[in-house]
């Protein structure tokens, strides 16, 4: 049978910003209030402004000013990534008969954009949530060294470092009780997150098990893994971006983050014709290409405010 390709582009004109935020934004991370700061075209300087707001008498007419307004500036710095490749159609026939026609069912027309862009998508995603997170330019993995990732940024600052020792299902709940301590007073008000990798979120259910707090609500849907922490105003999330990387830097591994969401950020364009996902079919070289295109970076706009955990 052959494969219909005529309507690639219209596929994708429908659909451009679709394809680039499913793609960009499409991992489990951004399901969460993480600050996304977008306009980036390469580098700009941020002020982030810590405030105190102390009382004061109020007996008086008096017009006093009073507190302090801590402004840190952080460069935010963008690269440009891209994805591309190119696919046979003929290589496809095959395929396509398999996974989409049944038998004695009639079809004239095989989503063949969807089909590949939602493999690009997924793959996509799960390798920018990694790099968020691990990305560092020194890497020699090459998913991970387009850009600098967030705990990059956190070690390179001045954040809180809990005792190194071995997570384990013995110790872990003592690992992550010394880190809600060394909370610093400055971002008690702040809605904590305690970040860790889905191995050390499942060595955490085993504890609780063999504590017996079994009255914990734990969220493992395919997208989610999160439990309100025992005892503490604290949300526990697994992510597959702090997950061990094959070839990655071992400074990396096995590593939690305690924080709040919105002092992580992840940074973009989003603004600009130079981020674009396309397909389309070459009739010089009768293949189908698909291209992804765009800019990324990450920044932390308190390092001190965060706990940060590395094994031992």
């Amino acid at each position: 049978m052959a494969i219909d390709v005529s309507g690639l582009v219209d596929y994708v004109e429908q659909n451009r910003q679709e394809l680039l935020h499913s793609s960009i934004l499409g991992s489990s991370l951004f399901k969460y209030p993480i600050d996304i700061i977008t306009g980036v075209k390469y580098k700009e300087n941020f002020n982030f402004a810590a405030i105190t707001s102390p009382f004061q008498a109020g007996s008086t007419c008096a017009f006093n000013a009073s507190g302090t307004t801590t402004f840190t500036k952080t460069e935010l710095e963008v690269k440009d990534v891209k994805v591309q490749n190119e696919y046979c159609p003929k290589e496809l026939e095959q395929k396509y008969t398999q996974k989409f026609l049944r038998p004695g069912a009639h079809q004239e027309e095989l989503p063949l954009g969807q089909f590949i862009t939602d493999k690009h998508n997924k793959n996509i995603a799960i390798q920018m949530e990694r790099a968020i997170f691990q990305g560092d330019t020194a890497q020699g993995v090459t998913d991970l060294k387009q850009f600098d990732g967030l705990l990059k940024k956190i070690d390179a600052g001045s954040p809180v470092s809990a005792t190194p020792s071995t997570y384990n299902d013995t110790n872990c709940r003592t690992i992550i009780e010394e880190m809600y301590t060394l909370i610093p007073e400055n971002i008690n008000n702040e809605p904590l997150v305690l970040l860790m990798s889905k191995a050390f979120f499942r060595t955490l259910i085993v504890k609780l098990g063999k504590d017996n707090l079994y009255h914990v609500r734990v969220d493992q849907t395919q997208d989610v893994w999160e439990m309100d922490y025992p005892f503490f105003n604290l949300k526990v999330i697994g992510l597959s971006g702090l997950d061990t990387v094959a070839g990655g830097m071992s400074n990396y591994e096995n590593r939690m983050i305690l924080t709040y969401w919105d002092n992580l950020a992840f940074v973009t364009d989003m603004q600009n014709d130079s981020e674009s996902a396309e397909i389309w079919y070459s009739k010089d070289d009768r293949v189908i290409k698909i291209s992804y295109e765009w800019k990324a970076g990450t920044g932390v706009k308190f390092t001190d405010h965060v706990v940060e955990y590395t094994n031992a």
